[in-house]
């Protein structure tokens, strides 16, 4: 499995599902990606969706910190996973998350923090 660290926003709403005695939070992070070519970086034409779990206490403070529209840093391990009927046959990646972070919402440049 390789590591990865990805950032991006929280595509949906969380779902929290038990796994056994574990408990297990699921969220999609769509991240913005970018390729150097020709000499510049150059935004791709589509972005990226992470499939992300969140296991034991990680599970816990996901659930608890992040909601759909969040932006958010994920490490974690990456491994492909397929689903669907054989004729139907759907493939992603999913990070199993070591570690999270929020990124900060920006303030309108209009806005005052008095």
């Amino acid at each position: 499995m390789a590591e990865r660290t990805i950032w991006g926003n929280l595509a949906a709403d969380l779902t929290v599902e038990q796994a056994g005695k574990a408990e297990v939070t699921k969220f999609r992070v769509i991240e913005n990606t970018r390729s150097y070519r020709g000499g510049e970086w150059v935004d791709d034409d589509t972005p990226t969706t992470h499939f992300i779990e969140a296991w034991f206490e990680l599970s816990k403070s996901a659930a608890a910190n992040l909601s759909k529209g969040d932006g958010a840093i994920v490490y974690g391990k990456e491994r492909s996973e397929s689903w669907g009927a054989e004729d139907d046959r759907k493939f992603g990646r999913v990070i199993r998350a070591e570690r999270f972070g929020i990124i900060p919402r920006r303030l309108d440049a209009d806005s005052s923090t008095n």
